[in-house]
């Protein structure tokens, strides 16, 4: 996925995320479910007030 400038801290909680559901794969002993829900609700939270906040540039 292609981010935008503003964006870029929203693409590393989501990555962030996606690291660890990776590393679940991999070792099927871990359980990171918890967190990383918490940085998808995190990204969510964060992709509202990204976006609430625009300038009309960047709409």
């Amino acid at each position: 996925m292609h981010y935008l400038e503003f964006e870029k801290p929203l693409a590393e909680i989501e990555g962030k995320a996606e690291e660890l559901r990776a590393m679940a794969r991999g070792d099927g002993g871990m359980d990171v479910s918890k967190e990383a829900e918490a940085l998808d609700r995190k990204a969510e939270t964060l992709l509202k007030d990204l976006y609430r906040g625009l300038t009309p540039w960047q709409k």
